[in-house]
């Protein structure tokens, strides 16, 4: 049997900067969330790996590490990051709609579990419900 060579159905930078590379990506309602090595979220549509309008949100931690979706339309997302924070994003907004300090600059402090059903975000030593997402 003679192995077929796979041709892609598409490709996209994503608009990452040359250098970078993808940390994570998540799918939700047909989108795609990545995090990168600049520190960015990108939020970028499945059919078309095109960017969202408003999807890009720059600097979001100082050293990001961890992607989680806190809805099921993929319009808020958290992420956590080296700086001892995790940040919930609105990319409706484009804007930051909550954040929690750790007090640490600690990776291992830094790390999210979903738990989307009862809108509260984990951390290995904090519970932290988020009101009004």
């Amino acid at each position: 049997m003679t192995a077929g060579v796979l041709a892609p159905l598409a490709s996209s930078t994503l608009d990452l900067p040359p250098g970078s590379y993808i940390y994570s990506i998540l799918e939700r309602s047909g989108a795609y969330a990545v995090i990168s090595s600049d520190d960015s979220l990108r939020l970028f549509d499945g059919a078309t790996l095109r960017l969202q309008a408003g999807g890009l949100v720059e600097r979001t931690h100082a050293g990001v590490t961890g992607l989680r979706a806190f809805d099921d339309a993929g319009n808020v997302w958290l992420t956590a990051g080296r700086d001892g924070c995790v940040r919930c994003w609105d990319l409706r907004s484009g804007k930051k709609a909550a954040e929690v300090r750790s007090g640490m600059v600690d990776p291992n402090y830094c790390q999210l579990v979903d738990e989307h059903a009862t809108h509260t975000l984990f951390r290995e030593w904090v519970t932290f419900p988020i009101a009004g997402l």
